[in-house]
């Protein structure tokens, strides 16, 4: 199915108008149904890899090797602190976002099988559920290219469509174009690189390491950064506390990514995402949030229940993007 939210040419709702390209088999999904229900039930896309143990067992990766492509003249990266959220202070913010958000509905006009969905990508149970072509992949994943294919191709081309809803813009148009991510790693590649970084039209950035290179602990340290000695983030400086972690590793490339560009970013693993934004006027000092969980569909055909993080991962980020498309409010930590 060609599946694409746009507005309705006689209501300002938008709709969404689904044409069967594929087959008449399945479950027809409901005639309306409300994108804020979508969103609630949706979950990313469990995934398997033949490994020894689960990658949810690697909890702190904590070295890499030396990575020299990363050296800078010093006083190139201009961080100086990096402060701690709670992940509470942005869900407060997403659920806030999430709940003023006017009823919009997916419309499906023309009553056709849900497993085939081409922008709205991420099964929940109802009106997208994956096909076989989709679980073969999914099962079967087992490398960075695989791990490209299941942001692109399902979470981020999914978050990109419900951004353009919240935004009450047509398909095509030149704003929409702009919603739709890109992988831009090739401007930051470096020997032992172990991340991928995605754009929203230099917007908003997501920078991505597969959870076999990084653990949950190593993003609790990303976070707890702190006070930044002069020089760490640039060359490999004696004098400083050397890019030994990859802690330091990573700030270095969330700052070529975004000193110059845009404020907020997210660092992901995609078992866990953390939330993060520049001070936009010199960049010298950054918020990250703590780590917040995603809940992955075991692709068993489970219904979901009671989520057991509320809002989720995929309602966060989309605020997320809408805070650095100053389309959302940020809400400030009462603290640092």
């Amino acid at each position: 199915m060609s599946l694409s939210l746009q507005l309705s040419d006689h209501s300002s709702q938008a709709t969404e108008v689904i044409h069967d390209d594929i087959s008449d088999a399945g479950t027809e999904i409901p005639l309306a149904y409300p994108v804020s229900s979508y969103l609630k039930k949706a979950r990313l896309p469990g995934f398997y890899r033949h490994v020894r143990f689960p990658v949810e067992q690697l909890r702190r990766i904590a070295v890499w090797p030396k990575m020299p492509m990363l050296a800078r003249a010093l006083g190139t990266r201009p961080l100086e602190n990096v402060y701690l959220v709670q992940s509470d202070v942005i869900m407060q913010g997403a659920a806030k976002y999430i709940s003023r958000m006017p009823y919009l509905s997916i419309v499906n006009e023309e009553g056709v099988p849900q497993e085939t969905s081409s922008k709205i990508k991420l099964a929940n149970g109802l009106i997208v559920q994956y096909d076989h072509n989709d679980l073969d992949f999914l099962r079967n994943i087992n490398s960075e290219d695989d791990m490209d294919r299941l942001l692109m191709d399902y979470v981020l081309t999914t978050i990109s469509e419900i951004v353009r809803l919240f935004s009450h813009l047509p398909p095509m148009c030149p704003q929409a174009e702009s919603l739709k991510f890109q992988n831009i790693s090739v401007r930051h590649t470096t020997h032992h690189g172990k991340w991928d970084i995605y754009s929203m039209n230099d917007q908003f950035f997501i920078i991505f390491i597969p959870p076999w290179f990084m653990g949950k602990e190593d993003l609790v340290k990303l976070a707890n950064r702190g006070n930044v000695a002069p020089g760490a983030l640039d060359a490999l400086d004696p004098r400083a506390q050397l890019m030994d972690t990859i802690s330091d590793k990573l700030w270095a490339v969330i700052c070529d990514v975004c000193v110059g560009h845009r404020a907020e970013f997210v660092v992901t693993n995609y078992l866990y995402w953390s939330f993060g934004r520049f001070n936009p006027k010199n960049y010298s000092e950054a918020m990250l949030s703590m780590p917040i969980q995603a809940e992955l569909d075991p692709l068993d055909g489970t219904i979901m229940g009671e989520r057991l993080v509320d809002p989720s991962v995929i309602e966060t980020l989309v605020y997320w993007i809408q805070v650095a498309r100053g389309a959302a409010v940020m809400v400030e930590p009462e603290s640092r």
